[in-house]
């Protein structure tokens, strides 16, 4: 199965690719522009909306690859519905350079969770059959009593042992604070009573 969805993961990435970089080009930016009639400018347009509708039916399909073959609460979900190859920030009218820049970022964007699906897949084709691990498994082991038991027990001696260490560093400091102190006070003796024989001479 995993072989099988590889392989749709490299037809869905060649079709991708195979997207123009661009959602308009300098040219029908140009002819555009100097264009008259409002028939030809609208099909000029039109040209646009095409490239959009071939996105957004790569998308469709997607889904439905992601529909067989993951789970309904997959991140994948999340990520394929924000890439929309339109701005995000609001609607532009349609040679504005905004567009151009939403169409190739989100292509990027799609390529790489492609890229993260066939890595994922990958990592589990080559699992040997008793290593894998199948959903269930990935979902309980944070509700499990002796998951919770171990991080427990585990913080607690963490706990202790930071006590202990900042209990030990704080009588070292002290220790090393009386020793400077003892050193201090000797000095001054020693220089009180020179400055007293030197009084007496």
């Amino acid at each position: 199965m995993e072989k099988i969805s590889l392989n749709k993961i490299n037809e869905f990435k060649q079709e991708i690719e195979n997207l123009p970089d661009e959602i308009y080009t300098e040219q029908e930016f140009s002819n555009y522009n100097s264009e008259t009639s409002k028939e030809r400018k609208d099909k000029i347009v039109d040209v646009q909306f095409k490239r959009l509708e071939e996105a957004q039916k790569i998308k469709r399909k997607l889904l439905s690859f992601f529909a067989l073959h993951l789970d309904d609460d997959s991140n994948y979900y999340t990520l394929l519905g924000k890439i929309t190859f339109r701005p995000k920030e609001g609607i532009w009218n349609s040679f504005h350079y905004k567009n151009n820049e939403a169409w190739l970022e989100d292509k990027k964007k799609i390529l790489i969770l492609l890229e993260l699906i066939e890595n994922e897949f990958t990592y589990k084709l080559k699992l040997p059959k008793s290593k894998k691990v199948n959903a269930f498994q990935e979902k309980d082991i944070f509700s499990s009593a002796l998951f919770w038991t171990i991080l427990t027990i585990s913080c607690g001696f963490a706990y202790f042992l930071g006590l202990y260490k900042a209990e030990f560093d704080k009588t070292k400091i002290e220790n090393e604070l009386n020793q400077q102190k003892n050193i201090n006070a000797n000095q001054a003796k020693e220089i009180n009573e020179q400055n007293k024989n030197k009084f007496r001479k």
